[in-house]
Protein backbone atom coordinates (compact mmCIF):
# COMPACT_ATOMS: atom_id res chain seq x y z
CA UNK A 1 0.00 0.00 0.00
CA UNK A 2 1.36 3.65 -0.85
CA UNK A 3 3.07 5.24 2.10
CA UNK A 4 0.30 7.77 3.26
CA UNK A 5 0.01 11.67 3.21
CA UNK A 6 0.88 13.53 7.09
CA UNK A 7 -0.74 15.99 8.24
CA UNK A 8 0.49 19.13 10.06
CA UNK A 9 -3.03 21.19 11.44
CA UNK A 10 -1.03 24.07 12.23
CA UNK A 11 -3.38 23.58 15.97
CA UNK A 12 -1.85 22.46 18.91
CA UNK A 13 -5.24 20.88 20.27
CA UNK A 14 -7.91 21.50 17.44
CA UNK A 15 -11.11 20.20 18.23
CA UNK A 16 -11.41 16.42 17.43
CA UNK A 17 -14.81 16.63 15.32
CA UNK A 18 -12.69 19.71 12.67
CA UNK A 19 -9.58 17.43 12.61
CA UNK A 20 -11.75 14.08 12.05
CA UNK A 21 -13.92 16.16 8.84
CA UNK A 22 -10.48 17.29 7.88
CA UNK A 23 -8.59 14.01 7.79
CA UNK A 24 -11.76 11.92 6.43
CA UNK A 25 -11.55 15.18 3.33
CA UNK A 26 -8.00 14.26 2.28
CA UNK A 27 -8.49 10.41 2.28
CA UNK A 28 -11.45 10.72 0.31
CA UNK A 29 -9.37 13.29 -2.56
CA UNK A 30 -6.50 10.82 -2.28
CA UNK A 31 -8.62 7.57 -3.21
CA UNK A 32 -8.25 7.27 -6.52
CA UNK A 33 -4.50 7.03 -5.88
CA UNK A 34 -5.10 3.98 -2.63
CA UNK A 35 -3.36 7.01 -0.39
CA UNK A 36 -4.37 7.47 3.27
CA UNK A 37 -4.14 10.55 5.37
CA UNK A 38 -3.59 10.90 8.98
CA UNK A 39 -2.29 13.68 11.42
CA UNK A 40 1.86 13.32 12.14
CA UNK A 41 0.97 12.61 15.44
CA UNK A 42 -0.88 9.08 14.32
CA UNK A 43 1.36 8.56 11.46
CA UNK A 44 3.29 5.45 11.73
CA UNK A 45 7.13 4.71 12.08
CA UNK A 46 7.62 4.43 8.11
CA UNK A 47 8.28 6.88 4.59
CA UNK A 48 5.25 8.74 4.22
CA UNK A 49 4.91 10.13 0.37
CA UNK A 50 3.68 13.73 1.40
CA UNK A 51 3.20 16.01 4.37
CA UNK A 52 1.20 18.66 4.46
CA UNK A 53 1.26 21.94 6.59
CA UNK A 54 -1.71 24.09 7.10
CA UNK A 55 -1.51 27.99 8.43
CA UNK A 56 -4.57 29.77 9.55
CA UNK A 57 -4.00 32.77 9.14
CA UNK A 58 -6.42 36.01 9.84
CA UNK A 59 -8.72 37.01 7.63
CA UNK A 60 -10.61 33.92 7.12
CA UNK A 61 -7.76 32.76 5.44
CA UNK A 62 -5.76 29.30 5.30
CA UNK A 63 -2.78 28.14 3.62
CA UNK A 64 -1.94 24.76 2.47
CA UNK A 65 1.42 23.73 1.61
CA UNK A 66 2.20 20.08 0.56
CA UNK A 67 5.64 18.59 0.01
CA UNK A 68 6.30 15.34 -1.77
CA UNK A 69 9.01 12.94 -1.65
CA UNK A 70 11.00 12.89 -5.13
CA UNK A 71 14.80 12.15 -5.74
CA UNK A 72 16.40 13.40 -5.88
CA UNK A 73 14.73 16.93 -4.26
CA UNK A 74 11.18 16.81 -2.50
CA UNK A 75 8.53 18.92 -4.73
CA UNK A 76 6.29 21.41 -2.45
CA UNK A 77 2.84 22.45 -3.60
CA UNK A 78 1.24 25.63 -1.98
CA UNK A 79 -2.30 26.85 -2.23
CA UNK A 80 -4.41 29.42 -0.60
CA UNK A 81 -7.84 29.35 0.55
CA UNK A 82 -10.04 32.22 1.66
CA UNK A 83 -13.69 31.90 3.30
CA UNK A 84 -16.47 33.96 3.91
CA UNK A 85 -17.68 34.74 7.48
CA UNK A 86 -20.72 32.79 7.31
CA UNK A 87 -18.48 29.51 6.60
CA UNK A 88 -19.19 26.93 9.28
CA UNK A 89 -15.82 26.13 10.55
CA UNK A 90 -15.96 22.12 9.87
CA UNK A 91 -16.79 23.34 6.70
CA UNK A 92 -13.49 24.95 6.38
CA UNK A 93 -11.73 21.68 8.18
CA UNK A 94 -13.13 19.65 5.14
CA UNK A 95 -12.35 21.87 2.44
CA UNK A 96 -8.68 22.36 3.22
CA UNK A 97 -8.81 18.39 3.64
CA UNK A 98 -9.81 18.43 0.26
CA UNK A 99 -6.98 20.61 -1.41
CA UNK A 100 -4.31 18.54 0.94
CA UNK A 101 -5.77 15.05 -0.74
CA UNK A 102 -5.38 16.23 -4.29
CA UNK A 103 -2.17 18.11 -3.92
CA UNK A 104 -0.64 15.28 -3.10
CA UNK A 105 -2.07 12.66 -5.10
CA UNK A 106 -1.86 15.47 -8.49
CA UNK A 107 1.87 15.30 -7.74
CA UNK A 108 3.17 11.85 -7.38
CA UNK A 109 0.89 11.33 -10.85
CA UNK A 110 2.75 13.77 -12.63
CA UNK A 111 6.01 11.41 -11.99
CA UNK A 112 4.48 8.11 -12.66
CA UNK A 113 7.74 5.75 -13.73
CA UNK A 114 6.33 2.83 -15.06
CA UNK A 115 5.11 5.22 -18.04
CA UNK A 116 8.81 5.65 -19.78
CA UNK A 117 10.62 4.15 -22.16
CA UNK A 118 14.00 4.26 -23.32
CA UNK A 119 13.44 5.13 -26.81
CA UNK A 120 11.06 8.27 -26.06
CA UNK A 121 10.67 10.31 -22.80
CA UNK A 122 6.89 10.10 -22.87
CA UNK A 123 5.43 13.65 -22.48
CA UNK A 124 4.66 14.66 -19.12
CA UNK A 125 1.44 15.11 -18.53
CA UNK A 126 -0.39 18.50 -17.43
CA UNK A 127 -1.63 18.50 -13.56
CA UNK A 128 -4.88 18.11 -13.22
CA UNK A 129 -6.90 21.55 -12.70
CA UNK A 130 -6.75 22.17 -8.69
CA UNK A 131 -9.72 23.83 -7.71
CA UNK A 132 -10.53 25.29 -4.86
CA UNK A 133 -13.40 23.42 -3.00
CA UNK A 134 -16.04 25.83 -2.10
CA UNK A 135 -17.03 24.55 1.46
CA UNK A 136 -20.43 22.89 1.45
CA UNK A 137 -22.90 24.80 3.55
CA UNK A 138 -25.74 22.81 4.45
CA UNK A 139 -29.29 23.64 3.05
CA UNK A 140 -31.08 26.07 5.89
CA UNK A 141 -33.79 25.08 7.62
CA UNK A 142 -36.90 25.54 6.24
CA UNK A 143 -38.50 27.95 8.62
CA UNK A 144 -41.46 26.83 10.69
CA UNK A 145 -45.00 28.91 9.31
CA UNK A 146 -45.84 31.01 12.73
CA UNK A 147 -49.14 29.57 13.62
CA UNK A 148 -52.16 31.87 12.72
CA UNK A 149 -53.38 34.92 15.32
CA UNK A 150 -56.56 32.94 16.78
CA UNK A 151 -59.16 35.64 15.92
CA UNK A 152 -61.55 36.33 18.88
CA UNK A 153 -65.14 35.15 18.55
CA UNK A 154 -67.63 37.27 17.27
CA UNK A 155 -71.10 37.87 19.24
CA UNK A 156 -73.71 35.67 18.51
CA UNK A 157 -76.74 36.32 16.76
CA UNK A 158 -79.34 35.57 19.28
CA UNK A 159 -79.15 35.78 23.31
CA UNK A 160 -82.00 34.79 26.00
CA UNK A 161 -82.01 35.91 29.20
CA UNK A 162 -84.08 35.27 32.95
CA UNK A 163 -83.70 38.04 35.55
CA UNK A 164 -85.48 39.10 39.35
CA UNK A 165 -86.42 42.03 39.00
CA UNK A 166 -87.40 44.92 42.20
CA UNK A 167 -89.46 47.96 41.90
CA UNK A 168 -91.04 50.98 43.34
CA UNK A 169 -94.52 49.30 43.26
CA UNK A 170 -97.41 52.00 45.00
CA UNK A 171 -96.25 55.11 45.78
CA UNK A 172 -96.69 54.01 49.59
CA UNK A 173 -95.97 50.93 50.82
CA UNK A 174 -93.63 47.77 50.41
CA UNK A 175 -91.56 47.39 47.02
CA UNK A 176 -92.89 44.57 44.18
CA UNK A 177 -90.63 42.11 43.37
CA UNK A 178 -90.67 39.58 40.39
CA UNK A 179 -88.78 38.11 37.13
CA UNK A 180 -88.66 39.03 33.31
CA UNK A 181 -87.13 36.52 30.33
CA UNK A 182 -85.78 38.70 27.78
CA UNK A 183 -84.63 37.94 24.15
CA UNK A 184 -82.79 39.24 21.89
CA UNK A 185 -81.25 39.18 17.85
CA UNK A 186 -78.47 41.22 16.58
CA UNK A 187 -79.66 43.02 13.48
CA UNK A 188 -76.03 44.71 13.11
CA UNK A 189 -73.22 43.82 15.67
CA UNK A 190 -73.65 46.71 17.82
CA UNK A 191 -77.66 46.48 17.91
CA UNK A 192 -80.39 44.31 18.44
CA UNK A 193 -83.88 43.38 18.54
CA UNK A 194 -85.43 43.00 22.05
CA UNK A 195 -88.54 41.68 23.46
CA UNK A 196 -89.38 40.64 26.92
CA UNK A 197 -92.13 39.42 29.11
CA UNK A 198 -92.12 39.66 33.22
CA UNK A 199 -94.40 39.61 36.08
CA UNK A 200 -93.96 41.09 39.63
CA UNK A 201 -95.91 41.00 42.96
CA UNK A 202 -96.52 43.83 45.93
CA UNK A 203 -97.34 41.22 48.55
CA UNK A 204 -100.77 41.97 50.55
CA UNK A 205 -100.33 44.91 53.46
CA UNK A 206 -102.00 45.42 56.49
CA UNK A 207 -105.24 47.34 54.60
CA UNK A 208 -105.48 44.20 52.75
CA UNK A 209 -104.57 44.97 49.64
CA UNK A 210 -102.36 43.19 47.31
CA UNK A 211 -100.84 44.38 43.56
CA UNK A 212 -99.09 42.68 40.98
CA UNK A 213 -98.01 43.83 37.26
CA UNK A 214 -97.84 42.00 34.20
CA UNK A 215 -96.12 43.05 31.13
CA UNK A 216 -94.84 42.42 27.58
CA UNK A 217 -92.96 44.07 24.93
CA UNK A 218 -90.12 45.03 22.60
CA UNK A 219 -87.64 47.28 21.39
CA UNK A 220 -83.81 48.04 20.61
CA UNK A 221 -80.68 47.92 22.68
CA UNK A 222 -77.55 49.25 21.19
CA UNK A 223 -73.79 48.05 22.63
CA UNK A 224 -71.18 50.82 23.90
CA UNK A 225 -68.71 48.33 23.49
CA UNK A 226 -68.01 45.34 21.11
CA UNK A 227 -70.63 42.82 22.78
CA UNK A 228 -67.90 40.29 21.62
CA UNK A 229 -66.69 40.33 25.00
CA UNK A 230 -68.11 42.43 28.43
CA UNK A 231 -70.08 45.56 27.49
CA UNK A 232 -72.77 48.00 28.08
CA UNK A 233 -76.38 47.99 26.70
CA UNK A 234 -78.19 50.77 26.37
CA UNK A 235 -82.45 49.80 25.74
CA UNK A 236 -85.32 51.19 25.18
CA UNK A 237 -88.62 48.94 25.46
CA UNK A 238 -92.51 50.08 24.30
CA UNK A 239 -95.00 47.67 27.14
CA UNK A 240 -98.05 46.82 26.99
CA UNK A 241 -98.62 46.81 31.07
CA UNK A 242 -101.89 45.22 33.10
CA UNK A 243 -102.14 46.26 36.54
CA UNK A 244 -104.03 44.49 38.84
CA UNK A 245 -104.91 45.07 42.74
CA UNK A 246 -107.22 43.33 45.13
CA UNK A 247 -108.46 44.26 48.63
CA UNK A 248 -109.92 41.81 51.33
CA UNK A 249 -110.78 42.07 54.98
CA UNK A 250 -113.54 40.22 56.99
CA UNK A 251 -116.29 41.77 55.49
CA UNK A 252 -115.89 41.98 51.85
CA UNK A 253 -113.34 41.93 48.96
CA UNK A 254 -113.06 43.88 45.85
CA UNK A 255 -110.54 44.08 42.85
CA UNK A 256 -109.81 46.43 39.70
CA UNK A 257 -107.58 45.99 36.84
CA UNK A 258 -106.21 48.32 33.89
CA UNK A 259 -104.15 47.43 31.26
CA UNK A 260 -102.47 50.14 29.53
CA UNK A 261 -98.97 51.51 27.35
CA UNK A 262 -95.75 52.61 28.75
CA UNK A 263 -92.13 52.73 27.99
CA UNK A 264 -89.29 51.70 29.58
CA UNK A 265 -85.57 52.98 29.05
CA UNK A 266 -82.59 51.17 30.77
CA UNK A 267 -79.02 50.04 30.77
CA UNK A 268 -77.29 46.86 31.23
CA UNK A 269 -73.90 45.40 32.16
CA UNK A 270 -73.05 42.20 30.35
CA UNK A 271 -70.61 40.60 32.21
CA UNK A 272 -69.14 37.64 30.36
CA UNK A 273 -68.08 34.57 32.61
CA UNK A 274 -67.85 32.40 30.12
CA UNK A 275 -68.97 32.19 26.83
CA UNK A 276 -71.39 31.25 26.14
CA UNK A 277 -72.62 32.68 29.89
CA UNK A 278 -72.96 36.16 30.82
CA UNK A 279 -74.50 37.56 33.98
CA UNK A 280 -76.31 40.59 33.56
CA UNK A 281 -77.15 43.73 36.29
CA UNK A 282 -78.91 46.67 35.30
CA UNK A 283 -81.19 49.42 36.13
CA UNK A 284 -84.42 51.04 33.89
CA UNK A 285 -87.39 53.59 34.18
CA UNK A 286 -90.47 53.38 33.55
CA UNK A 287 -93.11 55.73 32.50
CA UNK A 288 -96.87 55.38 32.44
CA UNK A 289 -100.48 56.73 33.00
CA UNK A 290 -100.63 56.46 37.35
CA UNK A 291 -103.28 54.21 38.53
CA UNK A 292 -105.06 54.92 41.77
CA UNK A 293 -106.63 52.17 44.07
CA UNK A 294 -109.73 52.81 46.07
CA UNK A 295 -110.14 50.40 49.70
CA UNK A 296 -113.98 50.86 50.85
CA UNK A 297 -113.81 54.43 49.17
CA UNK A 298 -110.26 55.80 50.26
CA UNK A 299 -107.23 55.74 48.36
CA UNK A 300 -105.13 53.09 49.27
CA UNK A 301 -102.58 53.68 46.67
CA UNK A 302 -101.52 54.20 43.29
CA UNK A 303 -99.03 53.33 40.56
CA UNK A 304 -96.29 56.06 39.77
CA UNK A 305 -95.98 58.33 36.75
CA UNK A 306 -92.01 57.13 36.50
CA UNK A 307 -90.73 54.29 38.70
CA UNK A 308 -87.19 52.99 38.60
CA UNK A 309 -86.25 49.62 39.01
CA UNK A 310 -83.42 47.28 38.77
CA UNK A 311 -82.82 43.61 37.69
CA UNK A 312 -80.28 40.70 37.72
CA UNK A 313 -79.52 37.36 36.23
CA UNK A 314 -78.39 35.71 33.45
CA UNK A 315 -77.77 35.42 29.60
CA UNK A 316 -77.02 32.82 27.40
CA UNK A 317 -75.20 33.38 24.15
CA UNK A 318 -76.95 30.94 21.37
Amino acid sequence: MPAPVVIDVGDAQPPRDLVVALVEACSQAAAPAATECRLVRDAPNEPYSAIAIVTWEEGGKARVEVGIRRDPVSEWRTRELTFQAEDAEVERYRSVGFVIGSLATASRDETAPEKATAEEPPAEPPPPPLVTPVPVRAPPHEPKPEPAPSTPAGPSHFWIGLSGTIGGGLDRGAARYGGRLGAGFRVLPVLAAVVSAGASLRARDETGLRAQWLDAGGGLAFSVWPPAGSHLELRAEVLAERFAADASNDVEQADMSRTTAAFRPGVDAVLVVARPLAIVVGGDATFRPATTVQVEGEKAGSTRNFELGAAAGLRLDL
